[in-house]
């Protein structure tokens, strides 16, 4: 709140007098914001000034005036006749001075129970926070002397939801002064005054300030999680007492021992928290633990990294001087092994807000920087350094160097520093996402942090600090009630900053490989050495096999990453445009006769998070379809040896007969990359991929986004330098371009990529307007993707107000499905469109060229309503049937005029085949009998869950009516994906795929039609694969008499052939017989 007026009145009779004066001359800036012009202002000659203290509000952007406080000592006492003639003037001219009468209070003007009441106070820090305060508070009194303040949130009774802060109005502003009358009000229109400031009478309203509680049973209960009261099995402890403290778990992994309570891990591993009331912190807790007459030893892994075991020996756990909502600590070991808690005692007191302490050398302070939003992605999440994207992130809590901080003065200003000795850098130029931060090793004295909206706002030379949710990085942004440029200070305990291993967690690396991949990421422990300072030394890790065949796998090693996305290592130099990431710890191993495998080497780890790989590589041999996979049993640590009892993580890898990462996250620099798409050249030599890259942020357009171009000339094992081809000014705009689909022509060899674009106004698809619609451009690649020609724009020819065409001139916006596009056995082209009308509905229309992409037409009529990202095939009469993007089954829809006329209603799904979350996915012919296949082969590939995991490939023999049960690609979390034939007769899968990172890695697979489809189908030499000619077809199946030695030859299943006999093999993508 702003108050009406504030003046400390000094001691007449003591040796230095101090003066405060609140300065209101808004057209006298300079004067009042220096203490020197005190004589100037009061027109008074007064002593020399000895120290003046200054504040001010002008960091509060909402005041509609600017306020100086000048406390003024002087070097000798003011005199009768100076002090004679102030009282006279507050006598004379009450409306620009006055003095407290009653001995130094600050006096103020509030709302009290919808009246206005004037209230005093002699303490200065219940001053200062009811100047500061940006909303409501409460305040207990004694008539109208104030002796204490707290927040609303901790007064009994009081709604705090909506409050906002007073504003104040002023008249009669002139040059002589300023006659600042205050009136209070609320932004709320149904708000009274009681709701914004509530007055508490008495110290019965108000919540104790302290709390102290027993976890046990005469002072609570336990709770089964269906509600039941102390039964065998629990999950909660819930005091008596209230406001009430609660100690539990998720599992029923509790009951009582007497009348203490006993914990169980229920497996290997159980988390338990300790939470303080709503309001309160943990700032002192104290428990004995024990054995519950067994020898087995537990830990129990405390979040500050502090290891402790169990034994039949009662040993104390303890901590003071804590500010913590919750404890939080892990229970491991065997189950059914139960550890007993005694004298558990927890003190907890009110959450007031406070600033941290400045650090001085050899006196220094340690917080966590934590956000007090009330947005439920930030809420209690805390600021820290994260070392892979070298930026200011948030997240939960660490007791990690990277995470704590401490804050040093200089000159008015602080710099902000963490445990490792890395201070808050400066944001990055523009707004928003781009003012994220670093670190540097050098004091940057330019941050300040100042109350507002009840917590802290902390801010650099410009604007605060904001917990920005795209991407959970720090950036700055303007502070707001409830926001996240809001953060509270939590004290942290430094003294068990010994370096100590405290947790481990294996996650699975890939899914999928391929057959003689080497170096293969199969899964990753996450160990955390938990303290400040020191170090452990790592010194080996064992783990097991499992899958089909272990002669499958030629090598095991272990390898540290240096960043926490999937682990990269290029032996063969094959990728050196991205970085590698990966060091090798100890020696390449074979696996033992019984599959277990044991790493061995020396690593110091100071505290922090380390990123271990077990890899495989594959053989040559291995068989298409094959399981492989490895767990971690233990590692050795510091001379001993420790159990991993969860190291083997779900699922396991697939063998396909090639594999690769076409992007991974920070490869370019760019985090995001999404939307596949892939063909391949007409002479089978290459496959061609484009992809959005979106940068640093997982926006859709009309954020701006990419578009960049690769090639494979290996069947998808590596990949060439991204290239950007669309989003630069050169190549189509500086704007947004996405959502690519792509074809090759079968006539001419020419690659065309379509895609869609924000345009120079910037308009997604739900923005657009029939005068300002999205773009619709392609691309051309004259040499297989090697290089491509600048996007042209065909919008005006298709949709949109300049458009001639009476049906689509009014359509507002639109886009191609991305992925496949097709290419119809007449020669033309087909794009599968969704437009949104005149009246924001969505439809399915075609656009074709008869022309090879260099013109473009809308054909025919709306497939479906409430239409989403399409796809089509082509059947063996001409006619082409549609897959439309719905949740459950896709819509489905066919013609036989190019989209004149439709055989089924609108929205008609398929009911058989994949039905799950609505994601784009693949629709396409594998093979024809009317190219003289043995089957008519259509695929769909999509998600074959409710949410966007499980990406699955489902098989028609009736040419996309009707499909087989689902196979799964990728079992994890997975999202579109696209598809391609390759002249071999396998297929190519490009997917976006969730692995260990926050972001995708877009993933390439490739497998035959026999694993496809379970072995019942097969291409052979008596029945190889036929594709789809061109139009003006050329020989491209040369025949040889002798194999050359220098040759790489494949089998029709696509299977390197060391020394070929007669029959037909793949040389180069070209089918060549052997006489």
């Amino acid at each position: 709140m702003k108050k009406a007026l504030k003046i400390y009145l000094y001691a007449w009779a003591g040796l230095i007098a101090v003066f405060a004066l609140f300065v209101l001359f808004p057209t006298h800036n300079d004067l009042a914001s220096k203490p020197d012009n005190i004589e100037k202002i009061v027109k008074l000659d007064l002593p020399d000034i000895a120290e003046a203290k200054t504040s001010d509000n002008l960091d509060r952007g909402a005041s509609h005036w600017k306020c100086y406080e000048h406390s003024i000592p002087f070097e000798e006492e003011i005199s009768e006749e100076r002090i004679k003639e102030m009282e006279s003037r507050c006598q004379k001219d009450s409306a620009h001075w006055s003095k407290n009468e009653a001995e130094g209070y600050y006096v103020y003007d509030l709302a009290v129970n919808g009246t206005v009441r004037t209230l005093k106070t002699k303490d200065i820090e219940v001053a200062n926070k009811m100047d500061k305060s940006e909303s409501g508070f409460g305040l207990l009194l004694n008539g109208d002397e104030i002796l204490r303040y707290v927040s609303a949130s901790n007064v009994r009774d009081v709604k705090t939801d909506g409050l906002i802060n007073w504003d104040g109005g002023w008249n009669n502003l002139s040059d002589e002064g300023s006659n600042h009358k205050v009136t209070l009000v609320s932004r709320l229109p149904k708000a009274t005054l009681q709701e914004i400031a509530a007055i508490v009478e008495n110290y019965d309203n108000l919540l104790p300030s302290e709390i102290a509680y027993t976890v046990d049973k005469t002072n609570g209960s336990l709770f089964r999680d269906n509600g039941e009261e102390n039964v065998s099995w629990n999950h909660v402890w819930k005091s008596n007492m209230e406001p009430q403290l609660q100690f539990g778990c998720g599992p029923n992994n509790m009951n009582w021992h007497n009348n203490n309570v006993q914990l169980m891990t229920g497996g290997s591993n159980c988390r338990y928290t300790l939470t303080a009331p709503a309001g309160y912190v943990i700032y002192e807790y104290s428990f004995t633990y024990a054995n519950n007459g067994h020898d087995n030893a537990q830990e129990i892994v405390m979040d500050n990294g502090a290891i402790y075991t169990t034994s039949t020996t009662a040993k104390t756990i303890s901590a003071k001087k804590q500010k913590l909502s919750s404890l939080v600590f892990d229970l491991k070991g065997p189950n059914g092994k139960g550890v007993v808690l005694t004298d558990f005692v927890v003190k907890v007191k009110l959450d007031v807000v406070e600033r941290p302490q400045v650090s001085t050398e050899g006196n220094e302070y340690w917080y966590y920087i934590t956000s007090a939003s009330t947005q439920s992605y930030c809420a209690g999440k805390v600021m820290y350094y994260d070392d892979d994207t070298k930026k200011l992130r948030f997240g939960d809590k660490a007791f990690s160097g990277n995470y704590i901080w401490s804050f040093w003065e200089k000159d008015g200003k602080l710099a902000i520093k963490n445990y490792r000795g890395e201070y808050f850098g400066k944001a990055g130029n523009g707004t928003g996402g781009s003012t994220s931060f670093g670190v540097v090793s050098e004091p940057n004295y330019i941050y300040n942090i100042n109350e507002a909206f009840d917590f802290f706002v902390i801010k650099d030379d410009a604007v605060e600090l904001h917990a920005q949710n795209d991407n959970k990085v720090i950036v700055r942004w303007g502070a707001a009630a409830g926001g996240a440029s809001l953060w509270k200070f939590d004290e942290v305990d430094v003294s068990n900053a010994a370096a100590s291993l405290a947790s481990t967690v294996v996650q699975q690396g890939k899914v999928s490989t391929g057959i003689g991949n080497v170096d293969q990421p199969i899964i990753r422990s996450t160990i955390h050495v938990g303290g400040l300072e020191g170090k452990v030394t790592f010194q080996g890790v064992k783990g097991a096999f499992s899958g089909t065949d272990k002669a499958d796998v030629t090598n095991v090693k272990a390898y540290f990453a240096t960043n926490s996305r999937e682990l990269f290592v290029d032996a063969a130099q094959k990728m050196t445009w991205r970085e590698e990431n990966g060091e090798q710890f100890g020696e390449t191993v074979t696996l033992a006769e019984d599959g277990t495998f044991t790493i061995t080497g020396s690593k110091e780890m100071v505290p922090g998070n380390y990123y271990l790989w077990i890899t495989y590589d594959i053989a040559e041999t291995a068989r298409e379809g094959n399981l492989v996979d490895a767990s971690i049993t233990s590692y050795m640590v510091d001379g001993a040896e420790v159990a991993e009892n969860n190291g083997n993580p779900k699922h396991s890898v697939t063998i396909f007969l090639s594999e690769g990462a076409v992007l991974m996250p920070m490869d370019k620099g760019s985090l995001h990359y999404r939307i596949p798409a892939i063909t391949v050249t007409k002479d089978g030599k290459r496959l061609v991929v484009l992809t959005d890259d979106r940068k640093q942020s997982q926006a859709d357009l009309p954020n701006h986004c990419y578009v960049v171009a690769q090639y494979s000339e290996d069947n998808g094992k590596t990949w060439s330098d991204p290239v950007t081809v669309a989003g630069t000014p050169e190549k189509g705009g500086n704007y947004g371009h996405g959502d690519a689909s792509i074809v090759t022509n079968r006539d001419n060899g020419d690659i065309i990529g379509i895609m869609t674009s924000a345009g120079t106004y910037g308009h997604g698809f739900f923005a657009g307007t029939a005068a300002e619609p999205p773009r619709w451009k392609t691309i051309t690649s004259h040499d297989g993707g090697l290089t491509w020609e600048a996007p042209v724009d065909h919008t005006d020819d298709l949709y949109g107000a300049n458009c001639d065409n009476e049906k689509t001139k009014t359509w507002k916006s639109g886009f191609s499905g991305s992925g496949a596009a097709l290419q119809k056995r007449d020669g033309t082209l087909v794009s599968n469109f969704v437009n949104r009308q005149a009246d924001n509905s969505q439809h399915f229309y075609f656009f074709m060229s008869k022309d090879g992409g260099e013109s473009w037409y809308v054909s025919g009529t709306s497939g479906t309503a409430s239409a989403d990202e399409p796809k089509s095939l082509e059947r063996n009469n001409g006619d082409l049937a549609i897959s439309v993007r719905a949740s459950g089954y896709n819509y489905h829809n066919v013609t036989s005029d190019d989209g004149e006329t439709w055989h089924y209603p609108s929205q008609t799904r398929f009911n058989t085949g994949i039905s799950g979350n609505a994601c784009d996915g693949e629709y396409m012919v594998w093979c024809s009998t009317l190219e003289g296949n043995p089957w008519n082969i259509a695929l769909q590939t999509l998600p074959n869950s409710g949410s966007r995991e499980n990406v699955s490939i489902a098989l028609s023999t009736d040419e996309g009516e009707t499909f087989g049960a689902p196979k799964t690609i990728c079992p994890r979390g997975s999202c579109y994906s696209a598809t391609v034939v390759l002249p071999d007769g396998t297929l190519g899968v490009y997917y976006e795929e969730n692995g260990v990172s926050d972001a995708f890695v877009m993933r390439f697979v490739r497998f035959s039609l026999d694993w496809a489809s379970n072995g019942k189908y097969k291409f052979t030499e008596e029945n190889p694969f036929k594709p789809i000619k061109s139009t003006n077809p050329t020989d491209i199946e040369p025949s040889t008499l002798n194999p050359q030695p220098s040759t790489e030859y494949y089998d029709l299943q696509g299977r390197q052939v060391e020394n070929p006999t007669k029959g037909i093999y793949i040389v180069n993508g070209r089918k060549v017989v052997i006489k």
